[in-house]
């Protein structure tokens, strides 16, 4: 059994499939295509919620703060988003976000 894979390390062996039996220009098609999605998906719902934040304080516009609330409110915090997925860089070491990245960058700069 496998372990999970971090959602970002699954996006890539995912369009490394693509690539391999649909080619590259394919690839970068349904890349775009899974982006903008993605992108409208994300706006979608950070306009609700800065809606309903607005909804909240009686007010029928959205204004500057409720639009922060509102990402607050979408936006996972790091330990979140990769809490309990496995490093396949580092086996037995637990991704931490870009702290992980920062280190190892930082090593090559030395």
């Amino acid at each position: 059994m496998q372990p999970r894979q971090p959602p970002a390390a699954a996006l890539r062996l995912a369009m490394l499939r693509i690539c391999q039996q649909n080619g590259v220009a394919y690839a970068e098609t349904a890349a775009l295509d899974g982006l903008s999605g993605a992108a409208s998906c994300f706006l979608q719902d950070l306009a609700w919620h800065a809606r309903h934040h607005a909804e909240l304080a009686n007010r029928s516009k959205v204004v500057r703060t409720d639009a922060a609330e509102a990402a607050r409110g979408v936006l996972p915090e790091d330990e979140e988003e990769t809490a309990g997925w496995v490093n396949p860089a580092l086996p037995g070491v637990e991704n931490s976000g870009s702290s992980l990245f920062e280190r190892e960058g930082a090593k090559g700069r030395d």
